[in-house]
């Protein structure tokens, strides 16, 4: 009886020497094919180092996180049959968007306008979408430059749409301008164009044909006569993320840099977007 009491007392009075510290690191990964499509991805097929050092990864979910949506719309003349079908395309993408994810409206014609600065309300952005009407000529190449140097401007994933007929007569951006300015801010573009309308002349032609290299350059797409809910379903794949989550060494060092280098290797020749490195002291442990 003596030796039972004394081990229960023992039991009751552990003590803890030794207080090991764990941090668990997520980052957000965006990874796209050569055709602008999110490869769909299982833990064993992404890679991750840290400082050159391969390390397991504990965790990787696709979600989707909030985004920016800029309309921007036509207003020439040559767009007046036209505008009525945009706007419904717009009305349905407002609709089925997500609560989180914050629209704004512009238009332009020999000017750009921004009309309706970003918001969540989707009665808010359809009162806005009445006052739109044709006013007359085509500065498309500045309307769309200065709708990407406005949409930069929001943290988080971009995506610009355009409704127009592809056609510009006096913007005084040109086209090799146009084209550094999408490259450089990566902001994928979605470019509607009504079906039935012929490519009347040649520089229409040509002017279609760059419209395409510039869509696929960031992902985006040059898209003829789509519906409604397929332009949203596009538009959301844009906000979809990858997961990443890992516990990195030495969790102690909060002042020590850590490079991080992804790689998949079924997939070389995937572009991705990541953050490339990071102190634990500025992330939450």
């Amino acid at each position: 009886m003596w030796m039972m009491g004394f081990l229960l007392c023992f039991q009751d009075s552990i003590q803890v020497d030794l207080v090991e510290r764990v941090s668990r690191v997520t980052l957000s990964l965006r990874v796209q094919d050569m055709r602008g499509k999110q490869p769909k991805l299982a833990l064993g097929d992404v890679q991750l180092l840290e400082n050159g050092t391969a390390l397991p990864i504990n965790h990787l979910e696709q979600k989707s996180v909030p985004g920016n949506i800029m309309l921007l719309f036509d207003l020439s003349a040559s767009q007046e049959s036209d505008l009525p079908k945009a706007i419904a395309l717009a009305r349905g993408l407002i609709r089925e968007k997500k609560n989180e994810d914050a629209i704004s409206l512009a238009f332009f014609s020999g000017e750009y306008r921004c009309f309706q600065a970003f918001s969540q309300d989707r009665a808010q952005l359809e009162t806005a979408l009445d006052q739109l009407q044709i006013l007359g000529s085509s500065a498309l190449w500045d309307g769309m430059a200065s709708a990407l140097r406005d949409l930069v401007q929001r943290s988080g994933p971009k995506v610009l749409v355009v409704f127009s007929d592809g056609h510009d007569l006096l913007s005084h951006t040109k086209e090799a301008e146009l084209a550094a300015l999408t490259r450089s801010l990566g902001v994928p573009i979605f470019f509607w164009r009504q079906a039935e309308k012929p490519y009347d002349h040649l520089l229409l032609r040509a002017q279609i044909e760059f419209l395409e290299e510039l869509c696929r350059a960031n992902g985006g797409a040059f898209l003829i006569g789509l519906q409604g809910r397929e332009l949203t379903r596009l538009v959301q794949d844009q906000f979809v993320r990858y997961e990443i989550a890992y516990e990195p060494p030495n969790p102690e060092n909060t002042e020590m840099w850590r490079a991080i280098s992804i790689q998949i290797p079924t997939c070389s020749d995937c572009k991705m977007e990541y953050q490339r490195g990071f102190r634990l002291a500025d992330r939450e442990m």
